[in-house]
């Protein structure tokens, strides 16, 4: 399976936008205003890519078999919303990402906080641990 990755400068900025998909197809993968760096971390037929963040990482997992993409902070926000209802993150960094047999692990830390409020915000850890698009399991616990 060939993949095809590129990175463009942004028109009249110093950002980069990154495009990931089959070659010759419309991109899969598209990830815009990755101003301060990126990485990219391949396990198995998974690649992580991370755009580094003032303030909150981006994250997205494309699976080169399945081609398919997959938002890595919107599984967070999913998690969030879950654990704790009506919450959002505030910031969000994803740690060193590793192979652990044909799982993608991504140790993640972060706040929430309740939406539309004011007040302090909660610490988070947590980890995406996936297999596939379809198989995947986010976990997200208060900060200790």
């Amino acid at each position: 399976m060939e993949t095809t990755i590129r990175v463009e400068r942004e028109q009249g900025g110093s950002c980069s936008e990154i495009r990931v998909g089959k070659p010759g197809g419309a991109p899969t993968l598209i990830m815009t205003d990755i101003c301060h760096g990126w990485s990219t971390t391949t396990c198995a037929d998974k690649l992580f890519f991370r755009g580094v963040g003032v303030t909150e990482d981006q994250g997205q997992v494309f699976f080169t078999e399945e081609s398919r993409a997959v938002d890595a902070v919107r599984l967070v926000d999913q998690s969030i919303r879950t654990r704790w209802p009506r919450h959002e993150h505030l910031n969000l960094t994803f740690g060193a990402p590793r192979c652990e047999g044909a799982a993608l692990v991504l140790p993640l830390s972060g706040s929430h906080m309740r939406a539309n409020a004011d007040g302090p915000a909660s610490g988070f850890t947590g980890e995406i641990r996936m297999r596939s698009a379809r198989d995947l399991r986010v976990t997200v616990r208060p900060k200790r």
